[in-house]
Formats: C-alpha cells, structure tokens, sequence
C-alpha cells in the first residue's frame, strides 16, 4: 500500500470516527428531547418506571457505544500494523491475560458528562440522571401530599446506586455549581387533569376542584405538538361520586362522558388530546368500555381517530386485589391502519408470550367492540345475518325491583302472620335452573302494591291500611328507618320498584349474572305472584306483536350457541359468570323464522312441542339423582343443544 492511499484511508477513518461521534450526541439529545407524562400520576409508580427506562436505554447505548469504540480501535491498531491479530479476540477483554481493558481515553473523553466506566460496566454521571428527570418527566396528581411522594421517590431513584464517592467524584469532574437535585415543581404539579380553567370564573371554584390548564403548565411541550407518550393507570370512579357542577363540566367538554360512566373514560380521551402526531398512550384500565353502554362516547372517538395500536385483554384475569377487569391500552397520536390484539393471563411471562393478532383498524366503531379471533368474529357475523335481535321481536326486558331494605320488607314464610295478599314470593339470583325456576320456599316479601288493568300503582296509606292492617303495621314498625332511605316515593312503597306490571305477565325469567345457560321458564300459574329483585336479574315479556312462542325463544336462549354468542358480547368475570343485563342479552340472535312457510312453522313448532314435553319432565328430573348430583343438572343441557340443532338447520348459518 503506497503512502498517500494510507494516508487518504486513515483520513476517511477520522472523517468516519467524527461522525460516529456527532450521531452519537444526536441519538442522546434525542434521549432528553422525550417528553413523558401521567396525567394522574398517584404515587408516581409509572413515573419512576418511565425514568428507569429512559436510563437504561441511554446506559445500553452508551454500552453499545463503548463496544463498538473498542471495535474500531482495534480495526485501526490493526491497519497500522501496531497490533497483532490476537488483540481484536475480545473488545472487552485482553485476550492473552483476560484482563479488563480500559476504555479508549477518547471515548471517556467525549462521554465524560454521560457517564463513567467502572470494572468494564457503564453507570451514567447523576449530572446525566439529572437531566433525563428534569427533561423528560412530567406528572400531574389531584392530592398534594401524593405529589411530594411521587417527586421524592423520583430523587431516590435518581441517586440509586450512588454513595458518598461517587458522589465526591462527580463533584470534582464537574464542580458544585449546580444543586445536585433538580427542582421538579415544573414537572410534578399538583392539579386536576381533567379541569381547566373554564370551568368557573370564581377563582373559589377553581382551587376546589384543583383547575389545571396543561399548555400553561407546559407551554413549550404542547406548542411543539404534544408529549411523545403518556402512560398511567387513572382513576377508576363511577361519575355518581362527582358534585354535579363537575359532571355538567365533564358532559360538555368530553365525548367520552356518556351514559353511567366511569371517569377513567375522560382520562383516556384526554390523554389522547395530549399526544404529540407520534406520540404513544399506554394505560391498564377496566376493559368494561368495550362493551358497555358508557364507553359509546369512548369507542366512537377513539374509533374515528383511528387512534388504537393495541389491546391486551386480560379477560376475567385479575391484575390487582380488588375485583377489577383489566386491559391495556395503547393508542397512537397519528392515524393507524391495523391494531394489534392478544390475550393474556396477568402475569409477566404470559404477557411476554402473548402471540398478536393484526386487526384492521375499521374493526372498530362505536358498536361494541368484539375482540373476538377472527373466525368466531365470522361465525358471529353469521349467525347475526339470519337472526333478529331478541328486543326487536319485538320483548320488553325488565330489570328486577329494589325494595330499599330487605331486612325489613323480606320476611319468613313460615310465621310472618302478614296478609296473604300483599306478599309475594322474591326470585333472587340461586332460585334459577336451566328452563325452570325454583324458588326458596323459606322467604316472602311484602308488596304494597296493585297490579289492575295491565298497570301498577302503590297502594295509598289509607288504602293499604284498610285492606291489609298487619302489613302496614310491619311497615309503620319500622318507617323510621325506611324514611333513612336515599330513594323512595312514599316511606312504605319501594326504592325502585321497577315494571311491575310488565313482570306480571313476564314468560321468561333471566338472571343478573349466569356462567351456563339457566334462562327459565314462568308457567302461568306462578304469573302474579312473583316479585324479581334486582339482584335476581331481568324478566321477558313477549309483545302480542311477535310472532313466536315463548317456549321457542327459550330453547333457543338454553343453547351452547347463543349462551357462547353472549359470551362474545357481554362481560365475562372471573369462574366464567357472564352478565345477562339488557344491554347485552337483548342483542342476543334469534333465528328469524317466516311462519307463513310450512318448513320454517314446522320447525318453529317441533322446538315448542320439545320444550314442552322438557318442562314437564322437571319435576321427575329434579326428583331423580345420580351418582354426584341430579339428572336434572345434566340432562336438560344435552337435550337443549340437540333439540336446537335438529331444529335449526346449521347449514344455514354455516353452509
């Protein structure tokens, strides 16, 4: 090799080693310019989290960095001839004594305000430490003292794994001037995420519910577009435990604030607005926005934004103690095309196994959102093209009654010495079986009430006392506490007595929470002198309008198919129990039937006359046992899934 072209390779080598160098800077200066967030920030657990990993990819790369610095040391020893091939066996290590190298003075000398090498391991400056904290950190809580937990705890960690000499250390390559904790007033504010400064124009009224106007706060983060991620794990409160100027104040400035809702919704859609175009949400929050009718407000702006990049479900899975389905979310500042969907248990490993399922994002809208795999997600869409929905049969669903206090309206049924005529028998939730309902023999509860003429009123003082002087009585006994009630319309009438009238020629009775198919029949003997709690479940009427009988749409409701159709809308808890309330059971598939059509009405009329000759055998199935438990606990569930499927022809559905 002459001597200009080694000259010429030695200057392309500096010329490539400056450049390293200058990328190197870039790829930090990036580290510092990401902006953090959590907009309820508790205790500040996902803070000091988010620091640790900005840390430990600045400490990974600047490892990297120093591998890579010995790699081309050596390349360049070698190139001059000054080094023997044996001394590039390790970058780390001398090969012949195995002993640490140090690391090249040029690359100390251009990392010196990153970090210091110490037994060949990288451990960045608390000058570096300090400026990713203050940098890039950023926090917002509603209580004072949690704030000051949440800054303290990001101190600690800042000075993890520093003592006394590296500490003195760090003073003498960088002098005293600057306080070694930064001050993280700016960046760990005590506020309302929720609530601006348009919420009242009485300053009063803004340091109550603790206004925080976020692009005062961060102006230059919010002017540059928004915060590159926000993480957290918000508050799970129902909206009743709001004062009513909050909730006006959320209905008006959030789309999420819908129907009964939870208040996490807000801080989604809020964490939202707070991304910059490629900024990244992640939040474990409730999964219950997938389904029910308060997360519409959710679904529908988180659907048009195209804003989801992936959902982690965890089912019936608990992540915490308290009895709370979770999910985690990640939304994306910039419109996706595909979201990616998996399951997991709740814990680390099966979250690292977790295998994702690429979705198109206009899988989801502001229906509720199946996340189902994609062949049941056909399979449903199937069944629904042939079906009808069970409330457009058309039904009426009605949910159970709320006497206020049980202890005082429920009674024994043997001893009460009230009159017969205003107790009924309660269904509560254990009186179901599947196609029957048998109700404990033991309780009675008071019913002030009259059904007459399709309609229902409570009985007047005067009236219940004339016709049943025992019962109003019992009541008056106790009208002091009954009058504690939060809701009532008069002390001795119930808290919400909810369709009486429509319970009183109900042909269907449906329980609250069901984790099998145990929808039960209400033979017209037992019409009107039933009582449904609230705790029970729900009641179905059938409209004279509708052109099938109840038995029918009971058969149908007892199968695999449509409680495993329910099991992919509604809400599935933990041991498999679904909930059966209106907003999901009345969506249920009935197969739509033209009974104007010989075949269609010979099908219709096969599943009546099984059903039938089922509900008649009850009594002998519930009298028999087997080895383990009753026939009647098995039985039924065979013949109903064979009695569907000889009933319902499947090639229409999956042909």
């Amino acid at each position: 090799m002459s001597a200009h072209s080694s000259k010429a390779e030695n200057q392309r080598g500096l010329t490539s080693a400056a450049a390293e160098t200058q990328d190197a800077g870039r790829v930090l200066e990036r580290a510092l310019q990401l902006r953090i967030r959590d907009p309820a920030c508790g205790s500040g657990s996902f803070l000091i989290r988010a620091f640790e990993e900005v840390c430990e990819h600045c400490q990974q790369w600047l490892t990297d960095d120093l591998r890579s610095s010995r790699g081309n040391e050596a390349l360049t020893n070698s190139q001059r001839g000054t080094r023997n091939a044996e001394s590039n066996v390790s970058l780390l290590t001398s090969a012949a004594t195995d002993e640490v190298k140090p690391p090249p003075p040029a690359w100390l000398k251009q990392r010196r305000d990153w970090c210091w090498v110490e037994q060949n391991a990288v451990h960045l400056t608390t000058k570096a430490k300090r400026r990713i904290l203050r940098e890039t950190i950023h926090g917002v809580g509603f209580d004072a003292q949690a704030v000051e937990v949440t800054q303290l705890s990001l101190y600690l960690k800042m000075l993890e794994g520093e003592n006394r000499f590296t500490l003195a250390r760090e003073r003498d390559r960088f002098g005293s001037d600057e306080a070694l904790l930064p001050s993280l007033e700016n960046n760990i504010t005590c506020g309302n995420s929720l609530i601006a400064s348009d919420f009242s124009m009485m300053p009063e009224d803004l340091v109550r519910v603790h206004a925080f106007d976020g692009p005062v706060q961060f102006p230059a983060i919010m002017k540059a577009g928004g915060f590159d991620a926000v993480v957290g794990n918000p508050p799970y409160i129902r909206i009743q435990g709001f004062p009513p100027d909050q909730v006006d104040y959320f209905v008006r400035n959030y789309r999420a604030a819908t129907g009964n809702y939870d208040v996490y919704v807000n801080f989604v859609e809020r964490g939202l607005s707070l991304l910059g175009p490629k900024g990244c949400l992640g939040m474990i929050l409730p999964n219950k926005f997938f389904r029910t009718d308060y997360g519409l407000g959710l679904r529908s702006r988180l659907s048009e934004a195209k804003a989801v990049a992936r959902i982690v479900d965890f089912g019936a899975e608990q992540i915490f103690e308290a009895t709370t389905y979770t999910c985690l979310l990640f939304l994306s500042g910039e419109k996706t095309k595909t979201f990616d969907l998996a399951t997991s248990k709740a814990d680390a490993k099966a979250l690292e196994a977790a295998i994702f399922e690429s979705r198109p994002a206009e899988a989801l809208g502001a229906a509720p959102w199946t996340l189902a795999e994609e062949r049941e997600t056909r399979l449903l869409a199937k069944v629904n093209s042939v079906s009808k929905r069970l409330l457009d049969l058309p039904v009426d669903m009605s949910r159970g009654s709320s006497s206020g206090d049980d202890e005082i309206y429920v009674v024994e049924a043997n001893g009460h010495g009230l009159e017969a005529g205003a107790v009924r028998i309660p269904l509560f939730a254990s009186d179901f079986g599947r196609c029957f309902l048998e109700p404990s023999t033991k309780w009675r509860i008071v019913f002030p009430y009259a059904i007459e003429e399709g309609f229902s009123r409570l009985m007047s003082s005067s009236e219940l006392q004339r016709k049943f002087p025992k019962v109003f009585t019992h009541l008056q006994r106790h009208s002091a506490k009954l009058r504690q009630r939060k809701q009532f319309k008069e002390w001795f009438g119930y808290s919400a007595p909810r369709n009486l009238e429509l319970h009183d020629r109900a042909q269907i009775a449906v329980p609250l929470l069901a984790n099998k198919p145990v929808f039960a029949f209400i033979p017209k003997k037992a019409r009107g002198s039933r009582c449904p709690m609230a705790s029970g479940g729900f009641t179905i009427t059938f409209d004279s309008r509708c052109p099938l009988k109840p038995e029918f749409v009971l058969g149908l409701l007892n199968s695999k198919l449509l409680f495993w159709c329910l099991r992919q809308v509604s809400n599935v808890f933990r041991g498999g129990w679904i909930t059966c309330t209106k907003q999901y059971f009345g969506e249920l598939p009935i197969f739509s039937l033209d009974l104007s059509k010989p075949a269609d009405r010979a099908r219709h009329n096969r599943l009546v006359g099984l059903v039938d000759k089922l509900l008649a055998l009850v009594p002998k199935l519930r009298a028999a046992t087997v080895a383990g438990g009753t026939v009647e606990g098995m039985i039924p569930a065979k013949l109903m899934t064979h009695l569907v499927r000889d009933v319902i022809n499947p090639e229409r559905i999956l042909g």
